[in-house]
């Protein structure tokens, strides 16, 4: 495990200057600088759905990333901090496979999450959606093995000699620890509490009536390190601390997003969302290994509930895990948009199950035990290719349920973040002439930081329709169908594609191929 973990490391290290800024980070990094100022001075405007936890850690790290590494941008190092982010995942989760499963299968399924296209790529540019994920998984398997190490305590002998010895076991580093986790997870986004839910009901279902008055005292030292934890990682918190994290919970499931959205080849507005789009596109973003081991795992899985009363525990608690925050999403008309990334945190637990299945098969070759290692690499080859294949944009990954990565497009969300933005002003760093100007149709805020000083960025259609127009370039994202058509007398110079997949084209444009556009 700590030679992949270095692997990873070694890897994100050498990878990072390649990944484009995402939309969403510019108001991640300036919420982190705000929210450090908050300990030094008073800060206002501190509203957020999210928590400050992360953001605050990986403005620090990378901060002090740029100026220790020779040619790293800032967003170079934030980009680095997230895949640290994602690093810590994989700890995580072959920590928490390992409840179940044997080491060798157990590795097997976490390189077979590591190397997801989907989660490869979202691990650099998504400041949000990766680093809850990392987290609530260490709190939830931390909040796990705690409860486990409390259970064999109630259950010892010398458990009932002396109070101060229950209360010397609550303060013990584990319980420490799990507390903190439970503190990261909700100080990033206010459903980190449900981490703490699951233990909670972990520990109470295994405890017994009779044991939940012993169980006590260390539930009480969990949530109160985790209540915390959240206060002091979070400066909005701290003028209301309940009434500021209920708002916030209330705005994270109901966020006031407006756009469409590409599904099926369909345009939805939020209203109007299919309640297949999240099951479905667990569907079709995982390898097809990894969901035909699922499907054997979730046989199995369900085998083991009705059969193994020492598994079911885990195995409920995974399950809570994946269907409970779906199963709300959807009763509930939240707000769900960009495929499925708001719940990358419950891809583990799918992962999981993939894992009870290569235990499996793992156990049913025990006499010919050297056939496990060549069906994990097959299993593993898809992944891998397509991470080399879609190199920077691994987040715009499809199997062949859709046709594969061409198949997607026109079809469903590719380059929704627009990533692809750093390519293209990249290109007409080199081509373009001195003081160029360059319109962005939908925006600008990830190409800035890469441009040559002398160009002139002009974003969004309503800026390009009022201004006078000079001639130059136009970047046009190729995620929406609309967006080909646009300009149809202007020359295309560039285009950035991956496997088909249009994401973002770049026309020469005279003045007068955008007369009558208003």
């Amino acid at each position: 495990m700590t030679l992949l973990i270095t692997i990873a490391v070694a890897a994100g290290f050498l990878l990072v200057t390649q990944y484009g800024e995402s939309v969403d980070e510019e108001p991640r990094i300036q919420y982190g600088a705000q929210s450090l100022q908050a300990y030094t001075s008073p800060v206002q405007n501190l509203e957020d759905e999210k928590g400050a936890f992360y953001s605050m850690l990986a403005y620090y790290g990378a901060q002090h990333l740029q100026y220790y590494i020779p040619g790293w941008k800032f967003i170079d190092g934030w980009h680095f901090m997230n895949f640290l982010a994602f690093v810590i995942s994989i700890f995580f989760f072959y920590r928490l496979s390992r409840r179940l499963i044997h080491p060798v299968p157990a590795l097997a399924s976490t390189l077979l999450f590591a190397t997801q296209p989907v989660i490869w790529g979202h691990a650099f540019i998504n400041p949000k959606d990766i680093p809850f994920m990392a987290f609530f998984l260490g709190s939830v398997t931390l909040g796990l093995e705690m409860a486990d190490h409390a259970l064999r305590a109630i259950a010892a002998p010398s458990f009932a000699k002396t109070a101060g010895y229950r209360l010397r076991f609550a303060a013990q580093p584990l319980f420490w620890l799990a507390g903190l986790f439970l503190g990261f997870a909700s100080a990033i986004r206010s459903l980190g509490i449900a981490s703490g839910l699951l233990v909670l009901v972990y520990f109470l279902a295994k405890s017994g009536r009779k044991g939940i008055g012993r169980a006590l005292p260390y539930l009480l030292v969990y949530g109160l390190v985790g209540i915390l934890t959240t206060f002091l990682l979070w400066p909005y918190l701290w003028s209301n601390p309940v009434g500021n994290f209920a708002a916030s919970l209330s705005k994270e499931s109901d966020y006031p997003w407006i756009g469409d959205t590409l599904f099926g080849g369909v345009l939805f507005d939020n209203a109007n969302i299919p309640i297949s789009y999240i099951p479905t596109l667990l569907c079709l973003q995982f390898t097809e290994p990894a969901l035909f081991l699922f499907a054997i795992g979730l046989g199995l899985a369900v085998v083991s509930v009705w059969k193994k009363a020492d598994q079911r525990p885990d195995l409920l608690a995974l399950g809570a895990w994946v269907v409970a925050p779906v199963a709300a999403a959807i009763l509930l008309h939240s707000t769900i948009y960009n495929n499925f990334r708001q719940f990358l945190f419950i891809v583990p637990p799918l992962f999981v199950v993939v894992g009870l299945a290569l235990q499996f098969i793992s156990e049913k070759l025990k006499h010919r035990a050297i056939l496990f290692i060549p069906l994990v690499v097959l299993a593993l080859l898809p992944g891998v290719y397509w991470d080399i294949h879609l190199h920077p944009y691994q987040y715009i990954y499809y199997n062949s349920l859709t046709g594969g990565v061409s198949g997607a497009f026109n079809k469903y969300e590719s380059d929704y973040w627009t990533t692809s933005n750093k390519e293209v002003i990249e290109y007409l760093n080199h081509i373009a002439p001195p003081n160029s100007t360059v319109y962005f149709w939908s925006n600008n805020s990830t190409a800035k930081q890469y441009a040559r000083p002398d160009l002139k960025l002009v974003e969004n259609k309503a800026k390009i329709l009022s201004q006078n127009r000079p001639a130059g370039y136009i970047v046009l994202l190729g995620t929406r169908p609309s967006n080909q058509r646009l300009f149809p007398n202007s020359p295309t110079i560039h285009q950035i594609s991956r496997d088909g997949n249009l994401l973002a084209l770049i026309k020469a444009i005279k003045p007068g191929d955008l007369t009558g556009l208003q």
